[in-house]
């Protein structure tokens, strides 16, 4: 019975099932309970600045002088969120929780397919990798109690960061230039950690 199951689980149109059936039920989850919080009405007001001509920043406003709007250089993590939310708050215009649960549906593709590679770079084992498919599906990803919204991003990020890191020491690369990397990551104005 056992090896019936795995020489199930490892055929390919079962792998095509549990991507699909992964991908379907986590864009249900992400319908039904998308949060826009704090994070991520930062990350939409950079954006929409970036759309309307004033830079990538934030707006502040002061109980002194309310007609006097002051914009901010906008440095949030996850570095690259913001940007990625300016093409969808183009198209879906001022629908914020449109935006917001396409570019997460969007974010949990990458994070599925980022998962599938770190797994494929460490063993070839389809049944492995489609068993993780399925755990990651339910997976919560946010790291404290009441998720950010901008936790799955940031996540991904630093998955593929993690991917990269695997497939450049793979590849032999210099341990210097990985180093250089590294620094030149944590160095960048849009990670000012």
């Amino acid at each position: 019975m056992n090896k019936i199951f795995k020489e199930f689980l490892i055929r390919k149109d079962v792998t095509v099932f549990i991507l699909m059936f992964s991908i379907f039920a986590k864009s249900i989850q992400i319908f039904l309970f998308t949060y826009i919080g704090r994070d991520r009405i930062l990350h939409l007001v950079s954006a929409n600045n970036v759309l309307s001509g004033k830079g990538f920043t934030t707006n502040k406003y002061f109980f002194n002088d309310l007609s006097l709007e002051v914009l901010e250089p906008f440095c949030l993590w996850p570095p690259g969120y913001a940007y990625s939310l300016i093409p969808f708050k183009f198209i879906f215009g001022d629908n914020i929780i449109l935006t917001v649960t396409v570019v997460e549906i969007l974010f949990f593709l990458f994070f599925v397919l980022i998962n599938r590679l770190i797994v494929f770079s460490i063993t070839n084992n389809q049944l492995i990798r489609n068993g993780f498919t399925i755990l990651i599906c339910f997976f919560p990803y946010h790291f404290i109690t009441t998720s950010l919204g901008t936790d799955l991003p940031a996540l991904c990020f630093l998955l593929a960061f993690t991917l990269i890191t695997i497939k450049t020491w793979e590849n032999g690369i210099n341990k210097r230039v990985l180093l250089g990397i590294l620094a030149a990551c944590c160095l960048s104005p849009g990670c000012p950690y």
